[in-house]
């Protein structure tokens, strides 16, 4: 556990650079063997993750590369546009998330499930109740 923290840590405290342009049609095995290759010169890599992108239909993956060493962001956006088998990279910072703390607790801005009127309180009239009264009222007075 401990072990995993540590790593977790340092991941952490590496500049996290986000590619795209590389061969997608290799095994993910091949493609971490690769970028981490190709991004070794930059610094210790401590983390690498592959993702696909569902939402991007030009693009089928990214990764995220944490590097950790002196320089190592810059190392790494020199490395944009550079050539990794026919393919050209695209390389682009991450931006980390300021900190973990939660947002203050504020009664006037709901968080989470919020259950409709209609069945929190079932014996209070609601508007659509009210819309579907006014509705049958009016059917009523045509006839």
């Amino acid at each position: 556990m401990a072990a995993r923290l540590a790593k977790a840590k340092r991941a952490c405290d590496g500049k996290m650079m986000m590619v795209t342009g590389y061969d997608t049609s290799l095994p993910a095995a091949d493609i971490e063997a690769s970028l981490t290759n190709h991004f070794s010169s930059c610094g210790e890599i401590v983390d690498f993750q592959l993702y696909p992108l569902k939402h991007h239909p030009i693009q089928d993956h990214q990764a995220i590369i944490s590097i950790l060493g002196e320089g190592a962001e810059e190392k790494a956006l020199e490395l944009n546009g550079s050539d990794m088998g026919g393919f050209k990279l695209v390389v682009v910072p991450c931006i980390k998330p300021v900190g973990n703390s939660p947002l203050p607790v504020d009664d006037a801005f709901p968080r989470g499930f919020m259950i409709p009127a209609r069945v929190a309180n079932p014996k209070k009239k609601t508007s659509r109740y009210k819309m579907k009264k006014k509705k049958a009222n009016r059917k009523k007075a045509w006839k």
